[in-house]
């Protein structure tokens, strides 16, 4: 039979494979639908899946040990959909401020950069979350309008799930 076909109805269906968008920069493209009052694009050109091995930085002293360094994405169009599990097996935190880094992507340089929630942890208390550092990504622990401490935040053994989103330039 035909590997690809159109019906009638404009409907294109593709019966074996995958359609592949063979050049830089094109997509799916969603102008026919009605536009938001601030729309900047309607073309979907980027779809990823990917893993990456998040860490504790600043915060930790040199030898800080992992069990478990597990992250995986979700990269559709300029945001990334995130989740990581991390957990510290060994060595000892600081008063430095504490973060997260290994994301996989630059952050926008724009205001709305991205942050994250706690599907659960074992922290010493709850905290909220702020992607920044764009050249760089990092996910910085805050207490408030503070950030907070490698010390304050974390024991040895300490766990946590967590997952978030943030936009790529």
């Amino acid at each position: 039979g035909e590997l690809v076909a159109a019906d009638s109805s404009g409907n294109i269906t593709i019966s074996n494979g995958n359609l592949i968008v063979g050049t830089a920069g094109k997509g799916i493209d969603f102008s026919a639908t009605a536009d938001g009052t601030t729309m900047g694009s309607e073309l979907l050109d980027d779809y990823e899946e990917g893993t990456f091995t998040p860490a504790y930085g600043q915060g930790v002293d040199a030898g800080f040990g992992y069990a478990n360094q597990d992250g995986a994405y979700v990269k559709i169009g300029k945001i990334v959909y995130w989740e990581l599990y991390i957990n510290g097996s060994s060595g000892s935190s600081n008063s430095s401020s504490l973060y997260i880094y290994g994301f996989p992507f630059t952050v926008d340089t724009g205001n709305a950069r991205g942050g994250a929630t706690a599907a659960w942890h074992q922290y010493a208390s709850d905290y909220q979350f702020y992607m920044g550092n764009p050249s760089s990504p990092r996910l910085f622990f805050y207490d408030g309008s503070s950030a907070v401490s490698g010390n304050t935040v974390l024991a040895t053994g300490d766990a946590a799930h967590l997952y978030g989103s943030y936009r790529v330039p």
